[in-house]
């Protein structure tokens, strides 16, 4: 081989060297923005999970409440039918 040869392998060698750290360089720059977003995705995804948790208390708290008022309208109702029968009954 020649110098010129050497020189030449060497030249390819060192290139093919710089691809591979340029491609390594972007590749962790890469992962650190994935690392970042999956971050903040998690977050949010948290922040999702306590406002559902939130708004499941709420409807099982509002539920309660609807019920109740069902129930002393319907005891609302009986008592009004039997004063009525009451009143019918006197006249």
């Amino acid at each position: 081989m020649t110098s010129e040869e050497i020189q030449k392998a060497i030249e390819g060698t060192l290139a093919v060297q710089r691809k591979l750290q340029n491609t390594q360089l972007i590749t962790r720059e890469e992962i650190a923005d994935l690392k970042e977003s999956t971050r903040n995705l998690n977050e949010i995804s948290q922040r999702h999970e306590r406002r559902i948790e939130q708004l499941l208390g709420y409807s099982i708290t509002g539920e309660g409440d609807r019920l109740d008022l069902l129930q002393r309208l319907m005891t609302l109702e009986r008592r009004v039918s039997r004063l009525e029968q009451e009143d019918n009954g006197e006249s």
